[in-house]
């Protein structure tokens, strides 16, 4: 007596292999869409950072080379030539007319004048990718 045995595909093997299968790439899915996530906060961080230290090099590069400073609502004026503009529409911050800064939600600056200097204050956020950098640039205009 022989034994009948059934060969190639059968049905239960075909929905463990569909289930696996789906269970595998949902795995993958979710990882690599973790992984971007956390990729793109690492940028943002950095795309911040190093906007916030070019803006902050040459704000204080116009304060040393400069007798005096002048604000309006979105205008830095030093008496060296130097101009920092924000446009709140584009969120960009321009210096004499080129891009300096991107994605700059919030600029606001005050100017305090002292016996021999004028202290400028600068709060700006920037935000790139949901990551959030808000900072308080100070930087002082000596009369010579």
């Amino acid at each position: 007596m022989k034994k009948d045995t059934k060969k190639g595909v059968t049905l239960a093997s075909l929905v463990i292999y569909i289930v696996l299968f789906t269970g595998f790439t949902i795995f993958v899915s979710i990882t690599s869409t973790n992984m971007n996530e956390r990729l793109f906060d690492n940028r943002g961080e950095a795309i911040n950072y190093s906007y916030l230290n070019k803006l902050q090099y040459n704000l204080e590069n116009s304060s040393l080379n400069s007798k005096d400073v002048t604000v309006t609502e979105n205008e830095i004026t030093y008496s060296n030539g130097d101009v920092y503009t924000y446009d709140v529409n584009e969120q960009v911050i321009y210096k004499n007319g080129g891009v300096l800064c991107l994605n700059v939600s919030n600029f606001t600056s005050s100017v305090e004048t002292g016996v021999d200097a004028k202290k400028l204050t600068l709060n700006i956020t920037f935000n790139k990718y949901l990551n959030v950098i808000e900072k308080s640039i100070i930087t002082c205009v000596e009369a010579m």
